[in-house]
């Protein structure tokens, strides 16, 4: 699982289409401390010529997990930019993870 600072975070994700897909993203400050994350909300987007896929997302203790359905994941295909991002009860958003997301053709049986 990747362990991030708020200090935003390049990662390049990859998802088979059709699949569920769970990802857990912890979260530290600088100096590798988990963040409390009491009274935060999480948002996480993927965007492509195509549209935008939201996932899901949870915040459990110093991660948030996103987490798209087979269902979703179905109609997906190509590459797509990524962003996470945490908001606390202020209304302060802070994106802390994106990249490029990958969808690769689902495989055999699936």
């Amino acid at each position: 699982m990747p362990f991030l600072d708020t200090t935003g975070q390049l990662l390049d994700l990859r998802l088979r289409a059709g699949q569920d897909q769970v990802i857990r993203l912890e979260l530290a400050d600088a100096q590798g401390v988990p963040l409390d994350l009491t009274g935060y909300t999480s948002a996480a987007k993927a965007v492509n010529a195509s549209g935008t896929v939201t996932f899901d997302t949870t915040i459990s203790d110093a991660a948030v997990v996103l987490t798209i359905t087979h269902e979703v994941s179905a109609d997906m295909r190509g590459g797509y930019a990524w962003v996470a991002s945490i908001t606390d009860g202020a209304g302060l958003r802070t994106p802390f993870a994106a990249g490029q997301l990958t969808v690769i053709e689902p495989g055999p049986g699936a």
